[in-house]
């Protein structure tokens, strides 16, 4: 949107707009407040560090003091989604584990539950 020359506030406005996470819209209300205020983009967006990572904010401070934020961006988010990638194939096969371990506790206890009577009708019929 910045290469569409979308000015900054508005292009956040966007953003937060279609932000399906309410924690991720409050953020960015916020920081929509302090560049309304006057605040440069990066230090509008510092109290955020916690979640967008403080070298994602370096370098946003970066390109807002170099006049290139807008190709910053392309790289920058390529990169945040190459780690998420990352981090969903290591959880994976924990995710996996434990999706086996639970369907298994799910038929285990519905076996049971169909065995448990034969046992009982063995005793009741037992001379």
């Amino acid at each position: 949107m910045l290469a569409a020359n979308i000015p900054m506030l508005q292009a956040l406005q966007y953003c937060r707009e279609i932000s399906w996470n309410i924690f991720y819209r409050e953020c960015i209300a916020e920081a929509c407040l302090r560049i309304n205020a006057g605040r440069p983009f990066a230090n509008a967006l510092a109290p955020l560090g916690l979640i967008l990572g403080e070298d994602v904010v370096g370098m946003l401070n970066f390109g807002e003091k170099s006049g290139a934020i807008s190709k910053i961006l392309t790289p920058l988010t390529q990169r945040m989604d190459h780690d998420l990638n990352l981090l969903v194939d290591r959880l994976k096969p924990t995710l996996e584990a434990g999706v086996t371990v639970g369907i298994s506790l799910v038929v285990g206890t519905i076996i049971l539950a169909a065995v448990l009577p034969v046992f009982d009708m063995v005793r009741v019929f037992a001379p």
